[in-house]
């Protein structure tokens, strides 16, 4: 949000959203996973089956990892709003917010 919301810091928020996980290079990582597996000549059957039982397991913590990630933006964003919301019907109120948070921010809390 561009002016940004005086009681709602979004710095961390945004820093979240930049440093998350990069969709299109995992999902192409582990493609190519999968191919080389699909590939792979493996002298033993069962290392082949612990190998694609592993990449099953890499498939699942990214689709959680998806869907925590979806969670939280949906969650800042309707925090967001609220703090919006708030500091528009509240401005005096939403201005101590603010100065109390800075000042509680400013001694390591």
């Amino acid at each position: 949000m561009a002016g940004g919301s005086k009681i709602l810091d979004r710095s961390g928020l945004d820093a979240r959203r930049r440093t998350g996980y990069n969709k299109a290079m995992i999902d192409e990582t582990v493609a190519k996973i999968e191919a080389a597996i699909k590939e792979a000549k493996l002298a033993d059957p069962k290392n082949k089956a612990e190998l694609v039982a592993l990449l099953e397991k890499l498939k699942t913590e990214v689709q959680r990892e998806k869907a925590s990630k979806d969670l939280l933006d949906a969650a800042a964003g309707r925090l967001e709003d609220a703090a919006v919301e708030f500091e528009a019907t509240h401005p005096k109120l939403a201005a101590v917010v603010g100065e109390v948070s800075s000042l509680l921010a400013s001694i390591g809390i």
